[in-house]
């Protein structure tokens, strides 16, 4: 039986895997969120065993807005090559929280991405 795994990747460094942007226009320091929950969350993302009987992997990237509360306030996937991975993805995207990020210590929204990765290992 093949076994499988999914990743969060980035080509942006450690400090900011999800690629986040203030919402609103930010000319001073900024504070970026950062994930409280992310090994709680990832495990909602388990890998089907029908997805892996079928050979199903793939890229999904999402985008995803983090209120001035820390919550995730919406996802939009971008690339998926299966609804049941986008499904997968978007589940886990929901459940992180996140500490709230700032512009010149006030709170703002911010926009985000996240890469994950399904793979079959062989």
């Amino acid at each position: 039986m093949a076994s499988c795994s999914t990743t969060q990747k980035s080509q942006k460094p450690a400090s900011d895997p999800f690629n986040f942007t203030p919402i609103e226009s930010c000319n001073g320091e900024i504070s970026k969120p950062e994930l409280l929950n992310g090994r709680e969350a990832r495990k909602l993302g388990g890998y089907p065993e029908e997805l892996r009987i079928e050979g199903v992997e793939g890229l999904v990237i999402t985008a995803f807005q983090v209120g001035i509360e820390g919550n995730v306030n919406s996802v939009t996937t971008v690339i998926s090559p299966d609804k049941r991975l986008t499904n997968i993805s978007e589940r886990v995207i929901k459940a992180y929280e996140f500490e709230v990020g700032t512009c010149d210590s006030t709170t703002v929204a911010f926009s985000g991405s996240a890469r994950s990765t399904y793979r079959l290992s062989r």
